[in-house]
């Protein structure tokens, strides 16, 4: 039987979870089909999870990896937006938490992409199927995927990420695993792409009425470096390109809906960086009518930065008037 993969991102699966909202997450184990520790996330630091060096003949070696336990806390704090009753901290160990876990519906079971660390932006899932035979053995594949992105304003001349992944076991502890290779970002890359991707992926399997069923994890983080925003002006331009009004906020007050003025034909916005150099201490976005978002970044103070969307509500220039107030609702 030929392959086929259905891989849905981001919005198509987005309608799902919104109907789903009433779920709750599962974080329960089910030793009877994977009876090995499960890859449920990832957290993302900027230190190694496992710094200790030991000497031997000379030679440094990196002590094997034990694993953190986690600690189980009533989810009270609002930067731990865990939709459970209870959030999983790794004492001496700090980073943001993207997880991949299953989350119990009236639709039945589905990746939530709502367990993550507010520094996280951007989070969607990716899910493919593969229905396959070998040697005679219906195979069934099913990968569950979750990827994030990260927006780091870069403090030094550069900085080294790690991932490391947290495991469930089958007695439903969580613990975090060893933190492996590092990805390094520094100055000269912020003029370029200035971004990597962290990934961690596993599988199992299982025999079920002679068919083999794998199931499979698969958690991404992309780390992009950004400036930090101090203020951010949005300037609309009518059709002979003639600014017509400017509006300038600190970053995270913009409006959430704006309405531009009926006779804006395009929208600049133009985001003022704590940058040094001349050419970084302005980056802008050209905005159509064709266009109905966009977002803009705050920063946290913790090294991360988040969007903020915008939705944009424009007036039909043949029959609406003005605003009365400005430019938003």
């Amino acid at each position: 039987m030929s392959k086929k993969w259905i891989i849905f991102i981001c919005c198509v699966l987005a309608a799902a979870f919104i109907l789903g909202a009433r779920g709750t997450v599962d974080l329960s184990y089910e030793p009877e089909m994977k009876p090995e520790d499960r890859l449920i996330g990832m957290m993302v630091t900027t230190s190694p999870v496992w710094g200790q060096f030991t000497f031997s003949s000379g030679k440094a070696e990196i002590v094997p990896p034990k694993g953190v336990p986690a600690e189980k806390k009533e989810n009270t704090s609002s930067r731990r937006p865990i939709p459970e009753e209870y959030d999983y901290v790794f004492p001496g160990v700090e980073g943001v938490r993207l997880f991949n876990v299953d989350m119990t519906t009236e639709y039945g079971k589905q990746v939530d992409t709502r367990v993550a660390d507010e520094e996280f932006s951007r989070k969607c899932v990716e899910f493919s199927h593969n229905d396959n035979t070998e040697n005679g053995q219906k195979i069934t594949e099913t990968i569950n995927g979750i990827n994030g992105t990260l927006y780091y304003v870069l403090q030094d001349e550069e900085v080294t990420f790690f991932s490391a992944s947290i495991y469930q076991k089958a007695d439903g502890g969580i613990y975090l695993g060893d933190s492996g290779g590092g990805i390094v970002l520094n100055q000269d890359r912020i003029h370029y792409s200035g971004t990597a991707t962290l990934s961690k992926s596993d599988s199992h399997s299982h025999t079920e009425n002679g068919e083999k069923i794998v199931e499979g994890r698969s958690i991404k983080a992309t780390v992009q470096l950004v400036y930090e925003p101090v203020k951010i002006t949005l300037c609309q331009y009518n059709a002979a390109r003639e600014l017509i009004q400017a509006d300038e906020y600190l970053p995270g007050e913009m409006p959430q809906d704006i309405t531009p003025l009926r006779d804006t034909a395009m929208i600049v916005v133009d985001t003022e960086n704590k940058a040094d150099e001349e050419d970084a201490k302005h980056t802008y976005q050209a905005i159509s009518r064709a266009d109905t978002s966009f977002y803009t970044l705050q920063y946290k103070g913790n090294g991360y930065c988040t969007e903020h969307y915008h939705t944009l509500k424009w007036p039909d220039p043949e029959t609406d008037r003005d605003p009365e107030n400005g430019t938003h609702s």
